[in-house]
Formats: structure tokens, sequence, C-alpha cells
């Protein structure tokens, strides 16, 4: 049952490794969580597609049908540290789906 995990374990452990090494050097600032709002239009250096997809050449239908690339919500909280207003560093992207994924 552990095989199945073992790959999420892994990442998890390496990112708790990262935040606690970041966190540890004692630099001012604070750690801040991330979501993207549904009807964003995804921005690949600011996020993370969770459900990649293939493009088509499909025509939509409807009118008032979004892009494939605006976010329908966020699956996974992304990280920043902060000094102020100002972002220091992105530590995890947030990962989102696209309506592409879902059509």
């Amino acid at each position: 049952m552990v095989e199945g995990f073992e790959h999420k374990l892994l990442e998890m452990a390496s990112l708790a490794g990262k935040l606690n090494g970041f966190t540890a050097t004692g630099e001012a600032g604070e750690l801040e969580g991330l979501v993207v709002d549904a009807g964003s239009l995804y921005d690949p250096e600011e996020m993370s597609n969770d459900a990649p997809f293939e493009p088509t050449n499909k025509k939509r239908v409807e009118v008032g049908m979004p892009l494939d690339e605006t976010v329908v919500c966020t699956v996974g909280l992304g990280l920043k540290w902060s000094e102020g207003d100002e972002v220091v560093k992105l530590l995890v992207k947030p990962k989102v789906v696209l309506y592409g994924a879902l059509w």
C-alpha cells in the first residue's frame, strides 16, 4: 500500500525539508499561503497545472464558455516568503485545475 503513495510522500518530505531550511536561516519576513481565484488566467510562472491536458481544435458551442487556460480551482496551496509588500521568494507554486482539463 505504501508503494502507491511513495512519490507523494517523498515530495512532501522534500518540500518540508526545503521549508525548514529556509525558515531556519533566521531571515526576517513571513510565510504566506497562496491560492488562485477561480476565473483567473493560468500563469505558468506563478502556478502549477495539476491536471495537464492536450490542446485540441474543438470549438465551443455555447457563448460565454471560459477559455481552456481559465482556472477552475486551486487544489494545492502555494507558499511565498515576503518582507512587507515585497515578495522575496515563491517557495511553492499553487496547484490549479484548468477548464481545458474538464472538457
